[in-house]
């Protein structure tokens, strides 16, 4: 068994004495490693931009997938518990990205407090943040960018969100918009996981508004040093997409594009922002909504419109956010708890296991891999093309066929397979010449499909999804009576799986427990009467190839 990755506390609550007292070293033989939510020593590794400026990298130089969610709400919305909660799911998904915001000018939503009733500044004067000796609402903000880090994920941070309403420029203005930049940029120069979103729905559309945008920016830079990775997030132009590059392509301090999308289609944004020079990575970095209604058709947005933007998003070589409406509202507009597992969740970490198998850095858009049948508008197909020419990556959205000039992979013959985006399954087409044009029909029944075209020296197999295991004891609800000092976690052995990632959570205090590739089919933990718990499982082959999870909730009587 490999160590426990982390075990965190969400403040200086001495963990490790209260553990022992309550005989956590006779129940799980492993080691802890405490940190503290306040220091920098767990933070995730700071983001570069690779020399090619097509992708980030983190701090040793290994390619960053970006997979993002929306979570703009979460500083007004959330308390500690439930920040806990949405956190550590996001990252046990396959997240790596959290799309927040320090304040949102919107004028539906402030002024009012956030959930513990503090409030940003003095007398509604941005360059007065209202910091006390009590529990700020800074120490907030604080407490998401560190809770963040410690489940590894990086927060793109809108510094300060204006909104589609503008309500964001009661308070701000030429004026005041390099203090508070160099304020919020010195907070959080330390935070190695934080990079930086200005604007937020705003459309620059006179001189003060460039002025502002590239006050803050200068502040920020000068605030937070080198480490500033910053964009700006536009809004809609007469329902289209609109890239940060629309305002501000040969702004100095924009190091990456962010595309504002609420269409479906995406790839000729993405191509667009490419093509620009100098290179910057660009994507989408707020995708249409789950449960939302589309601006354009009115539809309402399901699992097959997320992964189909995504899929979009990185083939055409970008980064991607994607959102749910009742998790961007939490609590406003549905159940976000609930929202947290929708199927295009287990659905985008299906995507991210293959990219990060097939080594996405290596491809490149190559849509001249169709002869014909490239499709267009919300049923446009698209692939990607190794650097070597030895693979390529086509998603077909719909129900289709397609015909493929199998002369985009190099070797005299390909292997052609399908690979199910619903499922994570891969099932074995053929081998063909590769030369001339080949037909290919997605398979019978499926709404939208990966074909995966391999050189036959060169084919990478994919391994099948693992199920995910299912938790046998204790039941999910199991409330513990008050005498109970430990409890048993049990479930089934899954075929296929080498071992299994676990994450244990006293919701009542914050305390979190990860195993990585544990070996067997139960674990102790010790318990404490009037706590919560949550534990969370993977089958698993490794820490980076694993099924979607199981899960259990159980407590114990005060």
């Amino acid at each position: 068994m490999n160590m426990a990755r982390v075990l965190v506390c969400a403040s200086c609550y001495s963990v490790t004495s209260g553990l022992r007292q309550r005989g956590i070293f006779r129940a799980v033989l492993f080691i802890i490693v405490v940190f503290c939510a306040a220091s920098a020593s767990f933070a995730a590794n700071g983001l570069r931009i690779d020399s090619s400026g097509r992708h980030f990298i983190d701090s040793n130089g290994a390619p960053f997938f970006f997979l993002g969610d929306t979570a703009t709400r979460m500083n007004h919305m959330l308390n500690h518990e439930e920040i806990d909660l949405y956190l550590s799911t996001r990252a046990s998904q396959g997240y790596t990205v959290i799309l927040a915001s320090a304040f949102r000018g919107h004028t539906a939503e402030y002024p009012k407090p956030n959930a513990y009733g503090q409030w940003p500044f003095i007398g509604d004067d941005i360059t007065r943040p209202n910091i006390h000796s009590g529990y700020d609402y800074w120490d907030h903000i604080d407490y998401i960018i560190d809770r963040a880090a410690a489940y590894g994920l990086q927060v793109a941070l809108a510094a300060f969100a204006v909104g589609a309403d503008q309500g964001g420029y009661r308070y701000l203005n030429t004026t005041n918009a390099y203090a508070y930049g160099r304020w919020i940029g010195e907070r959080y120069a330390n935070r190695s996981n934080v990079m930086w979103a200005l604007g937020w729905d705003d459309l620059v559309d006179n001189n003060n508004k460039q002025i502002v945008w590239n006050e803050m920016a200068r502040g920020i830079e000068e605030g937070a040093g080198s480490r500033a990775l910053i964009t700006f997030h536009g809004g809609v132009v007469n329902s289209d997409s609109v890239s940060s590059s629309r305002w501000f392509a040969s702004a100095p301090w924009l190091d990456f594009n962010l595309i504002q999308s609420s269409l479906r289609a995406t790839t000729s944004s993405i191509t667009a922002d490419r093509a620009l020079s100098p290179v910057k990575p660009t994507g989408i970095g707020e995708g249409v909504y789950e449960s939302n209604a589309d601006l354009i058709s009115g539809a309402r947005m399901e699992a097959l419109d997320i992964r189909r933007q995504a899929y979009w998003s990185y083939l055409a070589g970008g980064y991607h956010i994607s959102g749910n409406l009742a998790i961007w509202g939490f609590g406003i507009q549905g159940d976000w708890r609930s929202a947290l597992t929708t199927a295009s969740t287990g659905q985008l970490r299906l995507l991210k296991n293959l990219l990060t198998q097939k080594q996405w850095w290596r491809y490149e858009p190559a849509q001249t891999v169709f002869a014909s049948g490239e499709g267009s508008g919300s049923t446009v197909n698209v692939a990607a093309q190794s650097t070597d020419g030895t693979s390529v990556i086509a998603y077909l959205s719909s129900a289709t066929t397609v015909s493929i000039r199998m002369s985009s992979v190099a070797g005299a013959s390909v292997d052609a397979s399908w690979f199910d985006p619903t499922s994570g399954q891969t099932s074995f087409i053929g081998n063909f010449s590769n030369a001339g044009t080949r037909s290919f029909s997605t398979p019978t029944g499926w709404q939208d499909a990966v074909l995966l075209l391999d050189a036959r020296d060169n084919a990478v197999t994919l391994p099948n999804v693992l199920a995910a295991p299912t938790i046998t004891s204790p039941s999910y609800g199991t409330v513990f009576p008050n005498t109970t000092s430990s409890v048993t976690l049990t479930w089934n052995a899954v075929s296929g799986a080498t071992g299994y990632l676990l994450r244990i959570q006293d919701q009542s205090n914050s305390w979190v427990l990860y195993l990585d590739m544990y070996a067997n089919t139960q674990i102790t933990i010790p318990v404490s009467p009037g706590h919560s718990y949550i534990f969370w499982m993977h089958s698993a082959t490794s820490s980076t190839n694993h099924s979607n999870y199981g899960a259990v909730r159980f407590s114990v009587n005060p």
